[in-house]
């Protein structure tokens, strides 16, 4: 059993989860904002930003086959991370 994520290839728009960036190319991918005063590295810090969305709710689902009748939740070390 392989443990994923339904895929049709990467960007397709038929993928369960989409991830989203800005629009704006000035605000994608990883960027370095200055800090204050002279020395522009000394409180300097890095920004990225981007989102993930569902894009088809059914594309996807988790499903236990079993012969017992009750549900068995998934143990901890049971769930990939």
């Amino acid at each position: 059993m392989t443990n994923g994520v339904a895929t049709s290839g990467p960007n397709s728009l038929n993928n369960a989860i989409g991830v989203r960036q800005h629009p704006n190319t000035a605000y994608q991918n990883l960027r370095q904002i200055p800090g204050m005063g002279p020395y522009p590295i000394v409180e300097s810090f890095s920004a990225l930003g981007f989102g993930v969305g569902v894009r088809h709710r059914s594309a996807a689902v988790a499903i236990q086959i079993t012969t017992d009748s009750p549900y068995t939740a998934p143990s901890a070390a049971a769930i990939p991370v």
